[in-house]
């Protein structure tokens, strides 16, 4: 048995949640971005909802991390690339995050990441093809193609 942290990074929240091996929620924790008080503070509001959480989960030790993100950036490399709603370029934040918890951590873009979790939980439910938009601070969108991203 473990637990999860998935984090939402987005121009204005950053929200957190912990989930265990059964999908259920444990926690959760919102705070806003503060995007304008620049990249490192960012970085550490995301560091502080992750020690949040995991003290929340202390009888079930924490697997991994996920992490959704605006902008284009790399799944490979865990760096994004270009969040113009965070004014964050080339940000290797896998390797952060990693450096500073000593787990695994995923990276994907946040619209794809909603587009699974519509598909497999929410109205996409049962199909194997679908489109996902989403208007927030920024416009993205996943295609889910013979159930697969």
């Amino acid at each position: 048995m473990g637990t999860y942290i998935g984090v939402d990074l987005g121009g204005t929240k950053i929200a957190g949640i912990v989930i265990n091996d059964r999908g259920e929620t444990l926690s959760e924790e919102t705070i806003p971005t503060l995007a304008e008080e620049g990249q490192e503070v960012v970085i550490e509001r995301i560091k502080s909802v992750i020690r949040g959480l995991m003290a929340k989960t202390e009888e079930e030790p924490v697997r991994g991390i996920g992490l959704c993100a605006p902008g284009p950036l790399s799944v490979q490399t865990g760096v994004i690339i270009d969040a113009p709603n965070l004014g964050w370029k080339n940000v290797p934040i896998v390797s952060i995050l990693e450096k500073k918890f000593g787990l695994p951590v995923v990276i994907e873009n946040d619209a794809n990441a909603a587009a699974i979790g519509e598909c497999y939980y929410g109205a996409g439910q049962g199909t194997t093809d679908m489109i996902y938009i989403t208007v927030s601070t920024g416009i993205g969108g996943g295609i889910i193609s013979r159930g697969e991203l």
